[in-house]
């Protein structure tokens, strides 16, 4: 997958943990549709690891069915826990196997990128906010 090429063989699949939460799937359809908005080289998929539809495997099931045949799993995971080095690399794993013609990569995880910590900092001023307005109540 060239970085600058459109090609409708390959597809993105952005991985999330899953939840039980019904804002959870809110968020990670937000998540793609601003990734969809800044990313017209190929088309972008979702799936959950745990708890919600589609899952992994459902997820490459449909990019298999619509002729994709290279995908880059990015998972949005913080570390480097055991879903990103056993649960994850085995689905994948699986994937392959079922997929022989279909070639399947993972992506680094998010963690240790130098623009979590801006957004650690807007974070934390949005609650410093929050407190300087709570303090200037009666």
């Amino acid at each position: 997958m060239n970085s600058m090429t459109s090609d409708k063989t390959d597809g993105i699949l952005i991985l999330a943990h899953g939840s039980r939460a019904s804002e959870a799937s809110y968020v990670l359809q937000s998540i793609t549709d601003k990734v969809k908005s800044k990313w017209s080289y190929c088309p972008v998929y979702t799936a959950s690891l745990q708890f919600e539809h589609p899952d992994i495997e459902e997820a490459v099931n449909a990019m298999v069915g619509k002729g994709i045949k290279r995908i880059v799993l990015v998972p949005l995971f913080l570390f480097p826990g055991n879903h990103m080095q056993i649960d994850i690399p085995t689905l994948i794993d699986r994937m392959k196997k079922h997929y022989p013609n279909t070639e399947i990569v993972l992506s680094g995880y998010i963690g240790n990128d130098d623009r979590i910590a801006d957004i650690v900092i807007d974070k934390a001023l949005e609650g410093v906010a929050r407190l300087n307005g709570a303090h200037n109540r009666p």
